[in-house]
This record gives structure tokens, sequence and C-alpha cells, in this order.
């Protein structure tokens, strides 16, 4: 299937695992809390009380907390797990997994020579029953899309014919009522001039979605259905980390400021003037992350390839060197407990990860773990 995601974020790190085998259903999890959002492509992995799932490829796969082992959520007997059949089959590459209601949902397209079906579909959390919830034509053209609590918010851009003009519309779909149509957050039409241009990366926190359009960015409030756009916005090219009353940005000039959503007002916390920051900005409210990596032209000096960690003021508090070598072909997750580095030389079947305990931070004891992952 083309993958037309269209997400800035996608650049970054490294990838999603591969280990056949069976697992065991977990009891009736629960979602942690939106830091399954902090990730570097959004929905690739989600994180409950019991454990961790994730997809690589066209599979899903389970690992408990307690003891991290990534494999294939099938539990059927004498499964060869390599295609539909197979418990652990996801029906789209990469695609956007997420809890709600005690089951695994996720949208996929289902594609035909003359149209595409934005499919949302469900399973349990064992990977059986699974069940087509919700299609919805939208023709062809660029889709990207993102879970969250309640919510699927997705963006779709049509070319109109015989002209140089795109539309780009944001949808937001309630899980609890998909038997409603989707409510239309925002549209966008423009003489294409460029790839980057449109509605741009949505970001899910709390009750509130956060977009841009060419220089603006704006502030969907769920709850009031009211759309804001942030005064004296300037885009961080280095990275944002959004909260529901501000923006954490980092900019081409490592300055590292808090903006308001409602007044603008910039408060600027710290030049970052460290040598050895030069990849993109990522944070879980506590700390940031600052995963450093070769890619194109671009080489990182090897003592400098890993992840450097700072506090919200922008002091740096720790660096941890990457034990494996690691580019840009891949994700980077910060869960609840631990820090992931997932790798796939082909953006999309992993090959290898490693995580750390984020409680090892501004110790002596942060170190990897690293698991070659075999198919």
């Amino acid at each position: 299937m083309r993958n037309l995601m269209n997400n800035r974020l996608i650049l970054i790190l490294i990838a999603i695992l591969m280990l056949s085998g069976c697992t065991k259903n977990s009891n009736q999890p629960q979602l942690t809390s939106d830091l399954n959002m902090h990730q570097s492509a959004p929905g690739v992995f989600t994180e409950t009380e019991s454990g961790y799932y994730l997809t690589s490829g066209n599979f899903f796969y389970y690992s408990d907390k307690d003891n991290i082992n990534f494999v294939k959520l099938c539990n059927k007997p004498d499964c060869e797990h390599t295609g539909e059949n197979c418990n652990a089959y996801n029906y789209g590459s990469r695609s956007n997994t997420h809890f709600f209601n005690g089951k695994l949902v996720f949208p996929y397209i289902k594609e035909s020579a003359t149209e595409w079906m934005l499919t949302i579909a469900s399973k349990n959390m064992d990977g059986t029953d699974f069940k087509i919830e919700k299609e919805i034509d939208i023709g062809s053209g660029g889709y990207n899309g993102k879970m969250h609590r309640n919510y699927f918010v997705y963006n779709l851009e049509k070319y109109d014919e015989g002209t140089t003009d795109r539309t780009s519309t944001l949808y937001l779909l309630d899980l609890n009522h998909l038997e409603q149509e989707p409510v239309i957050i925002y549209e966008y039409v423009e003489t294409v001039v460029n790839v980057g241009a449109g509605i741009y990366s949505p970001a899910m926190i709390g009750e509130y979605i956060f977009f841009s359009v060419k220089d603006k960015v704006y502030r969907y409030d769920i709850s009031s259905k009211s759309l804001i756009d942030i005064p004296n916005y300037e885009i961080a090219r280095k990275g944002e980390f959004y909260t529901e009353s501000g923006i954490y940005q980092l900019n081409m000039d490592n300055d590292f400021y808090y903006r308001d959503v409602l007044t603008g007002e910039v408060t600027a916390l710290k030049k970052d003037e460290d040598p050895l920051a030069f990849g993109p900005f990522f944070s879980d409210g506590e700390r940031t992350y600052r995963p450093n990596y070769s890619y194109g032209n671009m080489v990182i000096p090897d003592e400098y390839n890993g992840i450097l960690i700072y506090d919200m003021e922008g002091n740096r508090i720790d660096f941890i060197k990457y034990s494996i070598p690691t580019d840009n072909h891949g994700y980077f997750v910060i869960a609840e407990d631990k820090v992931f580095v997932f790798r796939a030389p082909d953006y999309d079947s992993i090959t290898s990860y490693s995580y750390f305990d984020k409680g090892k931070i501004g110790t002596d004891g942060l170190e990897w773990t690293d698991v070659i992952l075999n198919d």
C-alpha cells in the first residue's frame, strides 16, 4: 500500500519489531496516560497497565512490562504467523494502534483500482475476533490519521481535477459514536507549490487538537468545538512539545522557550549550547530528549551518537550512547517507565530494539538493554 503518511516526525529514529511466537492474553488493561503520543510516529506503539503493543510490517506484537520480549500477538495453535490467518495480522503496514474499550482499535486503507476505503477495525487484546467497525469512502489522495483517547483525527488531501489546487480537510471521529459522520475541524484550499504544504501533523493532548497550516498553529477544543489560532506563532524547526496551555519549542539556533497558547507570550528558558546537541526534540512533560543520529550527508561522530536528556528548563542531566549503531530508520518512543529505540532499515519491519529505564537517568546505572530480533 502506498504510504502517504505526511508526518514530519517520521524522519526521526528507529522502528518496530519482529519476534515470531505466541502470547498470553493479559487481563483487561487500561491505557496508562497520554504518553503513547510521545513518539516519532504516533500510533505504532501503545502502552497499557500490563504491557506494550506495537506494529511492525503487517503484524501486531505484544510484550509484558515485567519481562520485555516482543512476540507476535497470536496464541493460535500451529500458526505459522505469516499471513491474514494469523491473529497478529493488522491489514495495514504501520497501522495506528490504539487501546479503546478493552480492544485494539486500528485504522487502515483498503485499496482498490477505483477507490480507497478508510477502514476502522478492532480485535480483542489477544488478537482474536477481528471486526470491521466502520468504512469511509475517501476516494484517492493523501491521508494521515491518529487515534487518541475516544477520538480519531485524520487529514485528507484532494487534488481538484484540471487545476493545481489542493483541498486539505481535517476530520474528527468520535469512537463512541461510529454511527455518526465525522466532524470537519478545518478545511484549507491552496495552489500546490510543494509537497510539504497543507494541514500539518495534528497533535492531540488532553481534550485539545493542535495542527498547523502554513505559518499558523491552531488549537481545537473538542468539548466546546471552538478553534483558536495561537498569536505570534513562530515555527520551531527542531521540535515542539504541546501542553494544554502552551508549547515548549526548540529552534534551529538551539533557543529553548515556552509559548503561551492564549497570549502568544514567549518565556525564554535556556539557550542550548551543548556541542553534542544535533538531533530533534521530544518530551514526556518531565524531561526533554534529543536523539542524535546520522542521516543523509549529516554524519554524527560515533562518540556523540546517542540520546541527550534535559530537564524542562533546558539543563542537560544525562547522555547515553547507543550500544548498537543507530540511524534515522525507525522510531523513538518515550513510554511511562522506559525509553525505546526501534530500528528498521526498510522503515517498516524491525530488526532490533533497545530500551533503558527512566528511573536510572542521572545515575551510574543508566544503560541500554539490546535485543536482536529474529523473524
